[in-house]
């Protein structure tokens, strides 16, 4: 469904198909097994079905270590933390697009420091 910019209004569409993003989600889709990308989709369908506002670097927690979001780190990632929050957020945005709901989205501080990704919320007409 429609993920809309809460700025602006405008439907958020097509990340994943082009530039960087595009790249790194298609690396993300190489790099995982499809039990591990069925894993990671489940997980995140399962923490967005329970509440309405979700902001992406807050999801997967500190410690990825025998959950669904550790084969990004050890696979695509590369063990790399920046590239496995930017890819973790990429997965975000995709579960986002499948989930049946429209949603908002928005870049926000938390005592005038950048949070560092996105917010979602459920939208309400």
């Amino acid at each position: 469904m429609p993920i809309l910019d809460f700025m602006t209004g405008n439907a958020i569409a097509g990340v994943l198909q082009r530039g960087e993003r595009g790249r790194r989600y298609q690396a993300i889709l190489n790099g995982l097994t499809p039990l591990e990308l069925q894993n990671v989709r489940a997980a995140l369908d399962a923490k967005i079905s329970r509440d309405d506002i979700h902001t992406a670097g807050w999801m997967p927690g500190n410690d990825w270590n025998n959950t669904p979001f550790q084969p990004i780190f050890d696979g695509p990632a590369q063990h790399d933390f920046s590239w496995s929050g930017l890819m973790f957020g990429l997965m975000v945005l995709e579960a986002f697009e499948r989930h049946p709901d429209d949603w908002l989205t928005g870049k926000f501080e938390v005592n005038g420091v950048d949070i560092g990704s996105r917010t979602y919320w459920r939208r309400r007409y």
